[in-house]
């Protein structure tokens, strides 16, 4: 994931969909604690939850890691997916009440890789 989505080298925010808006692109900011492996240039290798030995990993299968910048993250507080157009309805994007909403960029669903695909079998 990229180093920039990495806070005080252990915490990621997570966008959070939030079960009470019709808007799918609403949601929470959430924050998740995460052992860090490596860095390798602007990116780093994030240990996954369940790998005996290791630090413990509270980001699960398909969360969508915060990709933007947040200048002062707030766990809790809303936000909207951007450059969101549709909802899992079909039905468009509200804009009405929810364009004071922070706007954030968020990963690909996370995806955890078995010890023998990080390791390279056996």
């Amino acid at each position: 994931m990229p180093r920039h989505a990495v806070y005080d080298g252990r915490w990621v925010y997570v966008f959070e969909p939030d079960a009470d808006s019709k808007d799918a692109a609403v949601g929470r900011l959430g924050r998740r604690e995460i052992p860090v492996l490596r860095s390798i240039g602007d990116r780093v290798l994030v240990d996954y939850a369940g790998r005996s030995g290791g630090a413990l990993c509270e980001l699960g299968a398909n969360e969508r890691v915060v990709v933007s910048r947040l200048s002062k993250p707030v766990v809790g507080m809303r936000v909207r997916l951007r450059g969101a157009r549709a909802v899992a309805s079909g039905l468009p994007v509200s804009s009405d009440s929810n364009s004071s909403l922070a706007e954030v960029m968020v990963s690909s669903p996370v995806v955890l890789l078995g010890s023998a695909s990080i390791h390279g079998g056996s």
